[in-house]
């Protein structure tokens, strides 16, 4: 038996998927281009670390997970054991194995946002078009807008691979649609 403390739940790695032997490949891509500022983060990487370092963020200690190992641990709970085939599927596992302990891991160290559905946000009444998840603070207000989409279709795929060569083009009009 591993306890894992916020900072140890983030460094987890998430568990492979299990595809299906049947599975969608169509594409979920839509044609909409993002319009809001695109800034530079010229120190993004530093600011990744310098975040995750023991000597400058006070980690709560706290026991927030355990993961059980030995004989008998590829049956528990803490194993992948879902089939996805789906987008909708591919939804629920990440709301399990990476919204729930990002947010719990947010709420420990004291910052008031958790992740969820954009319905449970202040603005979702405004808008017909749905996210696949948000992060929202106290007072339901947006933060943090996210899609999600199947590893496995190759279009998807595809798209990764564009965004990141856009980006490094300086090709923005398409890094825009990418990001969309």
């Amino acid at each position: 038996l591993t306890r894992l403390a916020a900072r140890d739940v983030l460094l987890q790695p998430l568990p492979s998927l299990i595809i299906g032997q049947n599975h969608t490949i169509s594409s979920a891509i839509h044609p909409v281009d993002y319009v809001g500022t695109l800034v530079p983060w010229p120190n993004f990487i530093g600011d990744v670390i310098a975040a995750f370092n023991p000597r400058t963020v006070s980690w709560n200690t706290q026991t927030l997970d355990v993961i059980i190992s030995g004989i008998g641990a590829v049956d528990t709970v803490s194993q992948e054991q879902l089939v996805l085939g789906d987008e909708t599927g591919l939804q629920g596992r990440l709301n399990e194995r990476l919204s729930r302990p990002v947010t719990t891991c947010l709420q420990v160290q004291g910052h008031l946002l958790r992740v969820g559905d954009f319905k449970a946000s202040s603005e979702a009444a405004r808008y017909s078009r749905v996210p696949d998840l948000v992060v929202l603070d106290n007072g339901a207000a947006t933060k943090i807008v996210g899609e999600v989409k199947t590893p496995w279709a190759p279009e998807h795929v595809d798209m990764l691979r564009d965004g990141v060569e856009f980006f490094e083009a300086g090709q923005e009009h398409q890094f825009r649609r990418v990001l969309g």
